[in-house]
């Protein structure tokens, strides 16, 4: 049975753990302090972690048997995310940590950055789910598909590349910044990142974080500048930016097609497409292993063609086309593709 750590996050430097022996414990026990009510926050379903309501016990995750190893093994991590939610991704992103053999302050502070991601993300959600579910697929696919199991400052940096792009304010305090001199909160975030973590985390977030842009910039603009900022990225001296920007691109590009919704999915189409090729590129020259560059590949191949169907699908303006005729011609689209374990 593998070894349970429930992250308690109780401000935004101090970081204390709950030992629990089982996935069954873990789940009755997951709650964390909220930053600024020091409410316990109870996350059971992925809709109960957005409304702060529920009981786990009324929701209980098996135990990570033999069998629920390989069930989970037999699945893409998107899969999980549709049967278990965002618990059972945590079940697996803790296997994965678990099993990695990283040094116990590693292990530590794998946690830490858990408990500070949720954190950040707290509240945020991404379609119908808790934002969690995509650092937690980044994350685990870096160490289960791509099998980097050596790296923890690139578990680390997968937990947080969104971190300070989505919410800067909730890693420093006013009065940190004061102290850092420093009153620019994205800058003050990546120093905090350096401080708590290391500066290597620090760079890879840095690296991966999007700019910003003014409101009044188009979405043709915003696609066209998110392609140079991601060509940018991976061009990084560290390889780690590369691999986790493929990480990251496989779960936005490859789960468009668990996204319900059709103008959402739409426009995310769009603005991954004109990367595809670029990143395929970039797949066969990271410092992985053979067949996990092939994986890579071939799961971007797999998403184009899915995403072109749907593009196609969704660009249809039939009249009398109501909701469930959509659905069910998307349902037939879906079956006609499949999904690789990464996705």
């Amino acid at each position: 049975m593998i070894t349970q750590y429930i992250a308690y996050v109780n401000d935004f430097y101090n970081i204390s753990y709950i030992h629990t022996p089982s996935i069954v414990q873990f789940r009755q026990s997951c709650e964390y302090f909220h930053t600024y009510s020091k409410r316990p926050i109870r996350y059971t379903t992925p809709m109960e972690a957005l409304a702060h309501t529920g009981d786990p016990a009324d929701h209980p995750l098996p135990e990570f048997t033999d069998a629920l190893q390989q069930d989970f093994a037999s699945r893409s991590l998107h899969e999980i995310t549709t049967e278990y939610g965002e618990m059972g991704l945590r079940a697996r992103f803790y296997y994965e940590v678990e099993t990695s053999g990283y040094a116990p302050e590693d292990v530590e502070r794998i946690y830490g950055a858990l408990g500070l991601a949720l954190h950040v993300h707290d509240g945020q959600m991404r379609g119908d789910l808790p934002y969690s579910t995509h650092f937690l697929r980044v994350a685990t696919r870096i160490m289960s598909h791509y099998q980097v199991r050596s790296d923890p400052e690139l578990t680390i940096a997968a937990l947080l590349h969104d971190a300070v792009e989505d919410s800067p304010e909730r890693i420093t305090l006013p009065r940190d910044r004061e102290y850092i001199g420093i009153d620019d909160l994205r800058e003050a975030a990546f120093v905090s990142l350096a401080q708590r973590f290391s500066p290597r985390v620090s760079a890879l977030v840095r690296a991966v974080t999007n700019p910003i842009l003014a409101s009044s910039v188009s979405e043709p603009e915003r696609h066209a500048l998110y392609r140079e900022h991601v060509k940018q990225a991976v061009s990084h001296e560290d390889p780690g930016v590369a691999i986790l920007k493929l990480s990251d691109y496989a779960d936005n590009h490859g789960g468009l097609k668990h996204d319900p919704h059709t103008s959402h999915r739409t426009r995310r189409a769009r603005k991954y497409a004109s990367l595809e090729q670029f990143m395929i590129d970039t797949a066969q020259q990271v410092p992985l292993a053979e067949e996990v560059r092939a994986d890579i590949v071939a799961g971007i191949q797999r998403g184009r063609e899915r995403n072109q169907a749907f593009l196609r699908l969704d660009d249809e303006s039939l009249e009398d086309d109501t909701p469930p005729v959509q659905q069910r011609r998307r349902i037939s689209l879906l079956g006609r593709f499949s999904v690789g374990p990464a996705e």
